[in-house]
Formats: C-alpha cells, structure tokens, sequence
C-alpha cells in the first residue's frame, strides 16, 4: 500500500535508489447521479512516462514529470458498482537516453511516481474548461480581455450565454492559504456589474472561444510591494438554466525591458532573490500548500522580491500563493545541460514544447509570473539557437 501523492523513491525508503517502472492500482466508485455528465481524471504531476486503464480499457498516456494532464474517462466508468484504474509510471533513469526531457545525471534526486494530487472532476457535458484575463491597456484606467473556452461533451448542439462579474480579492491571515477563489473575493469591492458577455452554440464536440474586451476599469496594478488581485467570476447557463460559476485569481501589471532596466508598470525594479528547490527530506517532491507558504514566508523575510522555481515548474500552489505574498518568479520548463543533440532530438520530438504549453497553460492568469525560461546551462550554440527560435514562436 502506498500513500498518493509520494514519491516511490523516498529517502531512507526500501526503493530510494530505484529508477524504472512502478504500477499503481485502486478501486473506486462513481455516483450513478454522475452518469451522463463529463468525468475527467486529473494528474497534477506523475515523473515520467504515465500510461493509464481505466475498468481494463486503456486511456491514453503521458510524457513529461512537471506538468498536468487529464483524460476524459465518462465512457469507461461503471455507475453502479467498483470501478478499477491501473497506472503505469516509468520513471527512466537520467543519462541513459537523451530523448527524455531532463536527461543529464545532475546533483539532485530523479523522484518517480505519482508525486502530485490525482483526482476526478465532474462537469456538466456544456461547460468552461478555462477562463484567462488578459490587460490590452494600462493607463490611469484599464481595459481587459477575457478569454473563456466552453466546450460541448453531448450528442447535440446547445446554446450557451456567459455573465462576468469582477471583484477585489481580500487576503487576510486566515485565508491566505486558502487556494479557493470563492474563499478570499471581497463581494464588498465589487469591479464589474454583472454583464453578459457572449451568446453562442455549441456544437457536439466542439470547443468554442468566448472573447470580451472590458473598458476603463478601476482596476489597480500588481507589484511585489502591493500585491493587488482581483476575481473573475464567469456564470455559464444553456438554454437559459443555470450550469456552473468559475472563479479564477489575477492580477494586473506591466513588463517591459528597455536597454538598460527590466521595468515593472514603467519603473526601474531591481531582483532581489533566491532560487528554491520543490523537495523536502521527509516527503521528497511531493509537497503541501503549508510548506510551500511556509518557505515563501522565510523568502519574504529576507527581503526578496523574486524568487526563480528552480529548473522545472513547481506545484501550482507556488505561483497562486507568490500572487497574493507579492514575489516575482522566473518559472522554466526542465531543459538544463542539453547539448547540440539533444536539442535536435527535441526539434524532432517536440517533448519541450509540449512541457512549454503545458506550463504556461497552466499558470497563464499569475499576475506574479514575469518570465518564462527555455533552458539553463546548455552546450551547442547552432541547435540550442535553433530550439529557442521554435519556442519562442
């Protein structure tokens, strides 16, 4: 029996020096109330090669140790009784194949296994998958688009509507740690009525794009030494009944380098920091949203404004919580001491690229994000150039 999330590797344990091929299995159950709505199984970060069965038909698989991945299983499932799901992770050794992503032995530990959060979300078959808040202006007063994706799971075409509301975030002690949105918006600090935003159909199977450009907002911007955030929240109803709310955090600020500054909303900022590993002795790579806070507290204390996530992309905690303590992040995909021919591989493969979409996917709404990294350390300049070319496409 095992514990998930952990690493299968752990120091001190019986398997720590062990790097290969681990199988996970676990009987579950799914409420008959479920069936006929969207089931999707969430992996938040299993290192390295993720195969996955689900009631003995096989899903579909994964590469990459630092990203999330989820698989759409509402036709495998068994709504009346036990449900079995068998996961396969090879985690391959550093060293021995440069088609991986990293690959070179570096001074620490190559952790496997289901190391991050897994678990099943259940959705109606119309709803958002994603909403992301991007600036257009920023001026005295500022202009936003928000981007919401709607997606049909059903056999027929529906018409969906969409409302956006924004609000200020309230961060006090007792709930800076609390990850929910609904948990920290400030319903006394209220941005945007109610507004509807779009009307669309939906077709069977179809993912459908909703844009809406908001003007002169009173929206103020993020900084290290005012981390100011708000909440989007986004109402879906089809065919006029009401299907679901998503919340999501950000923040707004401008970045900007001119020949001498890196420039944060137009002045001179100056990086002060650190870089932090994600591991712990005790539990490895896998890690709680009171750890990392606590870390980000001792960093905050030193008097950082910007801490680098290391070499891959940490837990998506990390960057939610840097949001609202007010500390810039460098944050890069796990391309470190590649040479000309693993670059190439990866001209080929495209696993970099994929891990590059994967991250910033994820974590596009952190107003505390300000760079992305592509790679560290590397050798082969005519390759490397050439990777670099295709990523920052």
């Amino acid at each position: 029996v095992m514990q998930i999330p952990s690493p299968f590797n752990l120091i001190g344990s019986r398997y720590e020096h062990y790097q290969g091929v681990v199988w996970y299995r676990r009987f579950f159950r799914v409420p008959q109330s479920s069936k006929g709505k969207f089931v999707k199984l969430v992996f938040q970060g299993v290192n390295y090669f993720t195969d996955v069965w689900v009631n003995e038909f096989y899903v579909g698989y994964h590469e990459g140790g630092f990203t999330p991945f989820v698989f759409d299983i509402s036709s495998y499932l068994n709504y009346s009784s036990d449900n079995l799901i068998a996961v396969r992770v090879d985690n391959i050794p550093w060293g021995v194949s440069k088609a991986i992503v990293p690959y070179a032995v570096c001074d620490w530990k190559n952790y496997g296994g289901i190391y991050r959060e897994v678990y099943l979300e259940i959705a109606e078959p119309v709803h958002i998958d994603r909403v992301d808040v991007i600036s257009k202006k920023l001026d005295e007063l500022v202009d936003l688009e928000v981007r919401i994706v709607v997606s049909n799971h059903d056999t027929v075409a529906h018409k969906a509507s969409l409302t956006l509301e924004i609000y200020g975030v309230l961060i006090v002690a007792e709930n800076i740690i609390v990850i929910s949105p609904v948990e920290v918006i400030d319903l006394n600090n209220q941005v945007l009525p109610t507004t509807l935003i779009g009307e669309v159909e939906v077709e069977p199977g179809e993912f459908r794009v909703v844009r809406a450009i908001l003007r002169d907002l009173d929206i103020r911007r993020w900084s290290p030494s005012n981390p100011i955030l708000y909440i989007a929240k986004v109402v879906l109803y089809v065919e006029d009944c009401f299907i679901e709310d998503f919340y999501v955090q950000f923040g707004v600020r401008d970045v900007r380098v001119n020949a001498i500054h890196l420039l944060l909303n137009g002045e001179p900022v100056f990086l002060k920091g650190l870089a932090r590993h994600e591991e712990y002795p005790d539990t490895g790579r896998t890690v709680t949203v009171e750890k990392i806070y606590q870390d980000l507290q001792v960093i905050k204390e030193m008097g950082a404004n910007w801490i680098r996530t290391s070499h891959y992309p940490n837990h998506p905690y990390t960057y939610i919580l840097t949001d609202r303590l007010g500390l810039l992040v460098w944050e890069e995909i796990p391309v470190y001491w590649f040479d000309e021919e693993g670059f190439s591989i990866q001209l080929v493969r495209g696993i970099a690229r994929q891990m590059l979409l994967e991250m910033v996917f994820r974590d596009y709404n952190r107003a505390s994000i300000i760079i992305w990294g592509l790679a560290n350390e590397c050798s082969g300049y005519k390759w490397r150039v050439k990777f670099l070319n295709e990523l920052v496409q």
